[in-house]
């Protein structure tokens, strides 16, 4: 003979458990959409910095261009001091 308590009391049993499921699944529901916008904005950042490289890329083309030219122009004005200088003291050798 089966108790009308016992129905009650595993149907309680049932509904905590019940509530405990629930709470599990939404507890993995907010999770899943956290990991899901983390994914989100990684993939964001992949994109942006996708598009950002070629900027910075050829920015670093026209630094080193730049550069290069900073120092062959520095050549250039040291061998006209060393230039004058000698001819300074070649003028000076000769008064």
């Amino acid at each position: 003979m089966h108790c009308r308590h016992d129905d009650e009391s595993e149907l309680a049993a049932q509904k905590i458990q019940n509530e405990e499921l629930k709470e599990e699944i939404d507890r993995l529901n907010t999770q899943l959409q956290t990991k899901n916008q983390e994914l989100f904005n990684c993939r964001m950042t992949v994109a942006e910095f996708s598009l950002l490289l070629p900027r910075l890329e050829e920015q670093q083309r026209r630094s080193t261009a730049e550069l290069k030219q900073a120092i062959k122009r520095y050549e250039e004005l040291r061998k006209e001091m060393v230039t004058t200088e000698g001819k300074l003291m070649d003028k000076r050798d000769n008064e």
